[in-house]
Formats: structure tokens, C-alpha cells, sequence
């Protein structure tokens, strides 16, 4: 059976590859294994967010594949600087995660996650961002749709 999905590279590095999912109408960043420099993978989420309003996508898909760990100072800079500029560019967007193979990649999302949660609490407008771990791409690709056919209110039941 052939595959309805037509990936459009838009940017790739060493840590990661960033590709538009034109058949289901989201941006994919799949990260690389091996050695990746912070810079790299911050790169990778400012093409995201520069691509995310320039094709005026609110759904992203990120596959966790093989990758390791990021550092502590890119997580930071993740939950502070990127993700506050991700919230106040969209008035409502969707993320799902494809697990990593790793097991420490894996509890390393799962705590990140936590703490995304934890900065919800304190900022409504960051609620307004599901986030949703999934073991498959599939299963994320599903969820994705279902986004986009459900009220945000519909969907808040997938993140207890």
C-alpha cells in the first residue's frame, strides 16, 4: 500500500532533520543519533519556529528516533527562552512525541514534559499547548489529526 505522506525537507544539520508533512498538514523534526553540538539543535527549533509561521502550522511532530540526551543548558533554553517565543507567536498549537529508543532519552523527555506541565500551572497561555508522548509515529500522526478535527476543549481528556 503506498504512503500518502509527501515530506518536504526545509532544513536539516547534524542533529536533526526539519520536513513539512504536506499530506497531513504538519512539521516533522526528526532527530539524528550521534554526537550533535547545543547549537545544532537549537538551530533545528528556530527553523521550526521560522517555518511554523511561515507555512502557518501549529501541529509539529518530533521523532525522538536514536537521539541522545540534550544538555542541560539547551533544556533551559528550551523551556525559557524558545518555547515562551513559540507560545506568544501562536494562539494555539499541538506537539506530539514520538518516544525515544534510549531508555535515559525517554525519562529525560518524560521529566522535561513535567516541567512544561509545572510552567503551565503558572501561564494560561502555555496551556494552550498540548503535548502528548506517544509510543509511535502513527499513534502521533493520529493524534495530530484528531487535533485538527476537535475543539482544544474536546482534546482534554489525552493529557491526564
Amino acid at each position: 500500500m503506498a504512503s500518502n505522506n509527501v515530506r518536504m525537507t526545509i532544513y536539516e544539520n547534524e542533529a536533526g532533520l526539519l520536513s513539512h508533512d504536506t499530506a497531513q498538514g504538519f512539521l516533522r523534526i526528526d532527530w539524528l543519533s550521534g554526537p550533535r553540538e547545543d547549537e545544532h539543535i537549537k538551530e533545528v527549533f528556530e527553523q521550526t519556529l521560522v517555518h511554523c509561521q511561515l507555512l502557518q502550522c501549529n501541529k509539529l511532530l518530533v521523532n525522538q528516533g536514536s537521539m541522545s540526551s540534550a544538555s542541560m543548558t539547551v533544556e533551559n533554553w528550551f523551556l525559557y527562552e524558545w518555547l515562551p517565543r513559540a507560545v506568544q507567536t501562536f494562539a494555539q498549537g499541538y506537539c506530539a512525541i514520538v518516544a525515544g529508543r534510549f531508555l535515559f532519552t525517554h525519562l529525560d523527555s518524560i521529566a522535561l514534559l513535567r516541567e512544561v506541565e509545572y510552567l503551565s500551572a503558572d501561564h494560561q497561555q502555555l496551556a494552550r499547548y498540548p503535548i502528548r508522548m506517544l509510543e509511535s509515529e502513527p499513534m502521533a500522526t493520529h493524534w495530530l489529526k484528531q487535533c485538527s478535527e476537535q475543539p482544544l476543549e474536546e482534546l482534554r481528556h489525552y493529557f491526564q
